[in-house]
């Protein structure tokens, strides 16, 4: 298929955006940059979503935009990309938020970088704002100093990832998905995109900030409020990178994908563990018949386990570990050096292959980053994804709320 030139194309998937899309039309309007063809999908919004769009479909055509406007019942993001991609008529392709807000030269900067030089991608920064307080920056979002990682970074939930940050030229895109379509999945659609671009093509960078990301407390990533949801969550982008890893034919991967196969042994041994917080008060038999199906997954004979967090309720999981299961627990890993002595050690105490960390969920993306910052393994293959310590923690509110979308 022929794009046509200069032509750039933007997916929006949007559900029940009524009271923030305006945001982005408006945005989208002020572009410096005005050849520009909409892809909105409304994927089942029981809101006035589509009236909203009906108001802004004539301002942004009197401002030169063509618009395609789609809607179908709610199948996900994802869903709602492979939906629009057989419209897509641009040379260069985004695909983003309809709660994030675009800077009047967002597309032209990115453009102009595309054009001038042999990158297939292009990658800018972002500002991120709560939404209560929209005109204060409280973080950025920027992948541009790891651009030779950024697969793995990516990949392992180490850095930012929103669609916002991307463009892409589109036959570079289509000849990846030659059958128009991604991986769908419910939590998420950025990964399967930029995981197997990334393989082939190359990243430039742009060292500005060109877009607005909103955190809001009742978007899609963070809607997932219990323990039960927010690991489910997790499991789930797992199963997708095992998906996407098979869909990718690279031998580049072929390790990522046996690391991935080791975290998703342990996200299962994650189950049983909180099985077992819930079994301390049961008899004997029962914990220990729980135990013994989780201690087929680890070599327990050099295994050792560091719990994150010297607390009460820790000292309690870490008792019926040891009672009923006869694992060897080393200690407890905690940043309070009030808290530090015999064995309670720093984040900084250096881990081998047989460690096993077990880890708060509320915490987890923290320590990843706090581990790969200091130069620590971080390739998960020792590290529990999702253990949640329930009715015995109090969490420090910014500690607990990720400024970063997971995918």
């Amino acid at each position: 298929m022929d794009y046509e030139n200069d032509l750039v194309t933007i997916i929006v998937p949007c559900f029940n955006g009524e009271k923030y899309v305006h945001r982005f039309f408006e945005s989208l309007i002020k572009q410096t940059y005005k050849y520009i063809q909409l892809i909105f999908v409304n994927d089942g919004s029981v809101d006035g979503t589509r009236e909203v769009f009906n108001i802004y479909d004539y301002l942004m055509r009197q401002a030169g935009i063509k618009t395609v406007y789609i809607e179908q019942i709610n199948q996900g993001q994802a869903a709602a990309i492979n939906s629009a991609l057989p419209y897509v008529c641009g040379e260069f392709l985004m695909w983003m938020d309809s709660d994030d807000i675009l800077l009047c030269n967002h597309i032209e900067t990115k453009v102009n970088l595309l054009r001038g030089n042999a990158n297939s991608i292009v990658m800018c920064k972002g500002i991120i704002v709560e939404e209560k307080q929209i005109e204060i920056p409280i973080g950025e979002i920027s992948n541009c100093e790891i651009k030779e990682r950024l697969f793995e970074k990516l990949y392992w939930g180490l850095c930012g990832c929103t669609g916002a940050l991307f463009m892409v030229h589109t036959r570079d895109f289509f000849s990846e998905f030659q059958q128009k379509k991604i991986i769908t999945s419910r939590v998420g659609q950025n990964l399967q995109i930029l995981l197997p671009l990334l393989t082939k093509y190359s990243v430039g960078t742009i060292n500005e900030k060109l877009f607005i990301y909103v955190n809001r407390d009742d978007s899609h990533s963070h809607s997932f409020k219990t323990y039960q949801e927010r690991f489910n969550r997790i499991k789930d982008i797992e199963e997708l990178k095992v998906s996407i890893l098979k869909s990718i034919k690279d031998r580049f991967c072929e390790s990522y994908y046996q690391q991935l196969n080791s975290v998703l042994r342990k996200i299962d041994l994650v189950q049983k563990l909180e099985l077992l917080n819930e079994a301390l008060d049961l008899p004997v038999e029962i914990t220990k018949e729980i135990i013994n199906e989780y201690r087929f997954y680890i070599n327990d004979k050099k295994s050792r386990f560091w719990i994150w967090g010297a607390c009460k309720k820790n000292e309690i999981l870490a008792k019926g570990l040891e009672m009923y299961g006869n694992l060897n627990i080393s200690g407890y890993i905690d940043s309070d050096d009030k808290k530090q002595g015999e064995n309670v050690i720093a984040p900084s105490h250096v881990f081998d292959e047989n460690d096993y960390l077990i880890i708060p969920l509320a915490y987890h993306g923290e320590i990843v980053s706090l581990l790969d910052e200091r130069g620590m393994k971080s390739s998960v293959d020792y590290l529990y994804l999702a253990y949640d310590i329930k009715r015995g923690i109090e969490h420090d509110e910014e500690s607990r709320n990720s400024n970063f979308p997971l995918c």
